[in-house]
């Protein structure tokens, strides 16, 4: 029975069957074996000189010579025709789950709700504290979430600090992405009002005695003291296209950054990506979306859209809207065109 996916039903629709494609591979790979059989409709068609009568012999080559030549290319070209239905099979599977143009259903039923479950039909109060205990054990050898967070700049930046510095950092661990050419963000991000748990829990005395990094010139180290009481990441990455830079020259710049990206996303590894319309998230999303095809490992993409998309969602939404697992817009007029989209009320900022 084919998957209730149109795209994997008609992906599945169009490749061969996976028997006979086996039945291929085989035939080809012990073709001496199938050699007295008519079953020369399932092996690969070799140029004609790979095809030579077995009697003939060519000038100063064994006759095993040509047998071992063929065997190899046939290994080969169903090796490559194999890896290559393999590829079509998981990239089938992955567009499956990945995109939808509608508001994903709920998650399924988790522990706690098992939990719950269990005890309604009657758990015995020894049963209950025991996983109460190790519910306390867990939660205090949580890790932090791993969030990728890319900064756009100017208003892109202020909406996006303004979104996630009220992020506790027992819970998140942010590593923010800034475009290389971006001088902004860095200045926004340490100009922030953080609602910072460690500051806050030290004493009148320690606060008093504090350096002050707030002044001109201390942007470095007030960056450097925030990084260290919040646990940030702070990374550069290409920018993918420059303000009034030819669409033409934009694509080679646009592989660039998508290399980085790639390579900074597989370091990471990142379980949740937060991006907000800035040209410069896009290589980064779709780098994680490249390495979640690639190791199957499922992260979260959530895209909110900018406060000044009003009618329509930005190119980076319009790109990203497939793939996202959230799309939070901030103007109801937005939301009714676009489905999968979630209305999240007052603008942010």
């Amino acid at each position: 029975m084919l998957p209730s996916s149109p795209l994997l039903s008609l992906s599945f629709a169009a490749l061969p069957p996976v028997p006979f494609l086996v039945a291929c591979a085989s035939a080809a790979l012990f073709r001496s074996a199938f050699a007295s059989l008519p079953l020369d409709f399932l092996f690969f068609r070799l140029p004609s000189s790979a095809h030579a009568p077995p009697l003939q012999e060519e000038a100063g080559r064994p006759r095993g010579s040509a047998a071992v030549s063929t065997l190899a290319s046939s290994f080969v070209l169903s090796f490559v025709f194999i890896f290559s239905l393999c590829c079509c099979l998981r990239l089938a599977q992955w567009i499956s789950s990945r995109v939808t143009l509608q508001k994903r259903e709920a998650l399924p039923e988790g522990p706690a709700s098992r939990r719950g479950a269990r005890r309604r039909e009657g758990t015995r109060p020894e049963e209950e504290e025991k996983e109460k205990e190790g519910r306390e054990e867990s939660a205090a050898a949580d890790i932090p979430l791993r969030v990728v967070v890319v900064l756009g700049s100017g208003g892109h930046t202020a909406e996006m600090l303004h979104l996630v510095r009220g992020f506790n950092p027992r819970f998140f661990k942010l590593h923010f992405l800034v475009a290389d050419s971006d001088t902004n963000s860095l200045r926004q991000l340490t100009a922030t009002q953080w609602g910072l748990p460690e500051t806050e829990a030290r004493s009148e005395g320690e606060r008093r005695n504090a350096p002050d990094t707030s002044g001109e010139g201390n942007e470095a180290r007030a960056l450097k003291e925030l990084m260290e009481q919040r646990g940030f990441g702070v990374f550069r990455i290409p920018r993918s296209r420059d303000v009034g830079q030819p669409f033409f020259t934009s694509i080679f710049s646009s592989l660039h950054a998508l290399g980085v990206s790639l390579r900074l996303v597989w370091t990471l590894n990142p379980q949740l990506v937060l991006v907000n319309g800035p040209g410069t998230c896009v290589p980064v999303a779709f780098a994680a979306l490249v390495r979640e095809f690639v190791t199957g490992t499922r992260f979260s993409l959530i895209f909110v859209e900018s406060a000044c998309r009003v009618e329509s969602l930005s190119l980076s939404g319009r790109l990203l809207y497939p793939f996202a697992d959230r799309v939070f817009v901030q103007w109801e007029s937005l939301a009714k065109k676009f489905p999968k989209s979630e209305f999240l009320g007052s603008p942010l900022y």
